[in-house]
């Protein structure tokens, strides 16, 4: 039975293990995790739907003005028919008393076909033109939510890389320090130095190694976040082919600092631009209210009146009615309801107008500011760099020096603590200096 499990054992772990080293894991650079999250994005496909569902609206609002043709059809069964009682006078009866009568038959079959066409309306000719900027406006927030996301992915992306570098450099540091642990224990054991040694770099091997499982959970909640903002299915495995070395040689600084800004092809000022057109067509259909309205229709209809269901039956007449008729509507008084819908109208065009000249002066402060922070965020990660040089250098010059015996445990750690400062300063600089670039990507992107 024990060897029996043990096979059944064997068999599913060589079955997925095999089905692991199948599965392909897909790679991504930047640009590609971009393209893949502007596909898949949750927010961006309903966003593409909003564009569709706005052009249906168009279809819609057009339909209104073009011939409409309606049809219906009725029967009804009276299981008892209405009765109406008729002065007895009327029919050579005693004055004073009522004869009781019924009118029409228990089985009745209508069918009606309608064609109606709206003439004239000036809400509907402004609410049509209304219906066609807000497309525009739909593929303004789609363009808007395109940019913003760049941003996230590449927010989420460097987030991703920037632990996987602080990984493997401490997963290197780790391995020196558990070296450097082995030899002082053996020269420990040898009665050349103090247990204090030993205790020293042990201590220093037990921070790493917790630093090294925080940082493993951090990349598990980036990985994570990075699927899910790419519209990715949390489960997938992937792997990011870019690094944070090449993304930092391959930014052009020049370009971003040297290229100018226009507020006007901003797509937040194109939103406002969008925004301030459809204030003024609502206020237009408000003012068309006062205008009057013409419609037009053409009606025929058939019915039948029986005393039993034979409405099927052939030579049994039928008796049609047809129709024509023209319907004008006239405001006249609506007791300063209108004036004051108009009013409200124009208020909102006002807000708008104000809210231009906001945008205008925001925009221009959040260039400014993004370039300043730009600039700043160049020259700390340039100066972190060289200071994480100097404390590296110093660190295994200390590591060097107290192999020869020239240095203490403590130098070590002093070294050391030094050099993971300097570390964790980098990797926030680097952090800052890719989020600046991202953010001055964004303002300077054209609509």
């Amino acid at each position: 039975m024990k060897r029996l499990c043990f096979l059944i054992t064997i068999f599913i772990w060589c079955c997925s293990d095999s089905l692991l080293f199948g599965q392909q894991i897909p790679s991504f650079t930047l640009e590609e995790a971009i393209q893949y999250a502007l596909t898949n994005n949750y927010g961006i496909r309903n966003s593409q739907t909003d564009v569709t569902i706005s052009k249906k609206k168009v279809q819609e609002m057009t339909a209104i003005g073009l011939p409409q043709i309606s049809a219906s059809a009725s029967y009804t069964n009276f299981l008892e028919l209405p009765t109406s009682l008729i002065p007895g006078e009327f029919l050579q009866q005693p004055a004073g008393t009522f004869v009781e009568i019924q009118f029409g038959t228990p089985h009745n079959a209508e069918g009606n076909i309608t064609l109606s066409q709206l003439i004239f309306d000036g809400s509907y000719l402004i609410g049509l033109k209304a219906s066609r900027v807000y497309v525009d406006m739909s593929k303004t927030l789609l363009h808007k939510n395109q940019i913003q996301l760049r941003e996230d992915i590449s927010s989420a992306y460097y987030n991703v890389i920037i632990l996987e570098e602080s990984k493997k450099i401490a997963d290197s540091t780790l391995a020196t320090l558990k070296q450097m642990l082995f030899e002082v224990q053996e020269t420990f054991k040898s009665g050349f130095i103090e247990n204090t040694d030993v205790d020293q770099i042990e201590l220093l091997v037990q921070d790493l190694e917790t630093g090294v499982l925080n940082i493993n959970k951090q990349l598990d909640i980036a990985y994570n976040y990075l699927k899910f903002t790419m519209g990715m299915k949390i489960s997938q495995l992937i792997k990011l082919s870019d690094n944070i070395s090449t993304l930092i040689q391959n930014m052009n600084e020049s370009i971003l600092l040297d290229s100018p800004f226009d507020f006007t092809q901003n797509v937040d000022y194109r939103a406002i631009q969008t925004q301030q057109v459809l204030k003024t067509m609502n206020m237009k259909v408000k003012r068309a209210a006062y205008m009057p309205s013409l419609a037009g229709y053409i009606s025929l209809s058939e019915n039948a009146q029986r005393t039993s269901f034979n409405f099927f039956t052939a030579n049994e007449p039928w008796f049609r009615t047809s129709q024509f008729g023209i319907s004008l509507s006239i405001p006249i008084l609506s007791s300063g309801m209108r004036n004051a819908a108009l009013q409200q109208a124009k208020l909102e065009v006002d807000k708008v107008m104000v809210l231009d000249e906001q945008v205008k002066e925001g925009l221009l402060l959040e260039y400014s500011t993004a370039r300043s922070n730009f600039q700043n965020a160049l020259q700390v990660y340039t100066n972190k760099k060289r200071s994480t040089d100097i404390a590296y250098k110093i660190y295994t010059k200390t590591l060097l020096k107290y192999r020869e015996g020239v240095a203490s445990s403590m130098d070590i750690q002093q070294s050391y603590n030094q050099y993971l400062t300097s570390l964790t300063t980098l990797f926030g600089s680097m952090r800052e200096l890719l989020a600046a670039k991202s953010t001055l990507e964004k303002v300077l992107t054209k609509n």
